[in-house]
């Protein structure tokens, strides 16, 4: 079973400061100190939010596509190069105000967000931006993806699915699970030494 060492909410000073240390985890899969996260950021206006808990296992594929020649007489076909495809990387994050708060308690709630305000700042991917030149050739904005020492590349969001799981006694949404499928952006050609060099960090 997971332990919970400290207060949730421990009490608060005449100055607004906390008496006593943060709660420390153990045994639920991440830090039990402040973890480094994972964080996508919007290119066009630069707003950044981490992902309030880091996924523990997530998916990435890549397919490099062959012509499959048609010869007659042949005892096989032959293979010719097409193209390769753009790296995808399907995410599910778990969303609840109970580690938003504890995030809050160590000063990192303008960093995480509050749960229904990340919910929205996943949808603006969603939909073309009115900042944008016009609706005809227009598209949803791009992001930065990245997960340190391990990606950090120019995506777009293509499919989002949220999972409401809890409210409170007021319908207030406490928490949910948002799956979203990353698709790579690139305005130039990879080569593989480029992939060989810099894996998936050249965003």
């Amino acid at each position: 079973m997971p332990v919970l060492q400290g207060d949730l909410f421990p009490p608060i000073d005449q100055q607004g400061q906390e008496q006593r240390e943060p709660p420390v985890f153990e045994g639920w899969g991440f830090a039990t100190t402040d973890p480094t996260k994972a964080f996508i950021k919007n290119l066009r206006d630069g707003e950044e939010r981490e992902f309030p808990l880091n996924p523990e296992t997530f998916e990435h594929s890549i397919e490099a596509y062959y012509n499959k020649d048609d010869i007659m007489g042949m005892s096989h076909q032959p293979l010719t190069f097409s193209h390769t495809g753009n790296h995808e990387i399907p995410i599910q994050l778990y969303v609840d105000q109970f580690f938003t708060a504890i995030e809050r308690q160590r000063g990192l709630a303008d960093a995480v967000g509050e749960v229904k305000d990340f919910r929205k700042f996943l949808l603006s991917f969603m939909a073309v931006s009115n900042a944008g030149a016009g609706v005809i050739g227009g598209a949803p904005d791009s992001l930065l993806f990245v997960w340190p020492g391990l990606f950090g590349m120019e995506c777009v969001m293509r499919g989002l699915h949220f999972e409401y799981k809890r409210f409170t006694g007021t319908l207030d949404l406490w928490a949910y699970t948002a799956k979203f499928t990353l698709e790579s952006v690139r305005d130039s050609r990879m080569y593989a030494e480029d992939l060989r060099a810099n894996g998936t960090e050249w965003g």
